[in-house]
């Protein structure tokens, strides 16, 4: 699937939990159109930011943002999704081993289909910060 398209799904998932969350939730999506012929995994993004909508944002009572950030360095793909809300206050390797299933299948597809870690770090501004890398092909 192009990379357009699944941030134009994004964006209409995002539209529907801005009128549910209205000024608690901020959106900015980052991706110039030059990449957005680039072929990605179909819902590869989805799970991620839906987590953050509801394990980020959700649980804020001043809400927060959600970032989607899509670059090229060198031969790759780089696609990050933050959000400012309540991070997670365990370990973050526990992320992966929790309940949901979202988080860890896109994970294991990254793994299998590129040989990629789905990376989470803490966001410096609050929230989490999840980031992986695929190869882009000419």
């Amino acid at each position: 699937m192009p990379l357009g398209n699944e941030l134009s799904f994004l964006r209409d998932y995002l539209d529907i939990e801005q009128h549910r969350f209205a000024s608690r939730l901020r959106i900015h999506i980052d991706a110039p159109a030059s990449l957005y012929l680039l072929r990605i995994p179909p819902m590869l993004l989805q799970p991620i930011v839906e987590n953050a909508v509801k394990h980020g944002i959700g649980p804020c009572i001043e809400g927060g943002a959600i970032i989607i950030q899509c670059t090229r360095i060198h031969n790759k793909l780089r696609c990050c999704v933050s959000d400012t809300g309540a991070g997670f206050d365990g370990p973050l390797d526990h992320i992966m081993h929790g309940s949901g299933v979202g988080l860890r299948n896109t994970a294991l597809r990254l793994e299998k289909l590129y040989n990629e870690p789905l990376k989470v770090e803490r966001n410096p501004s609050g929230g989490l910060r999840f980031m992986f890398d695929i190869p882009i092909h000419p």
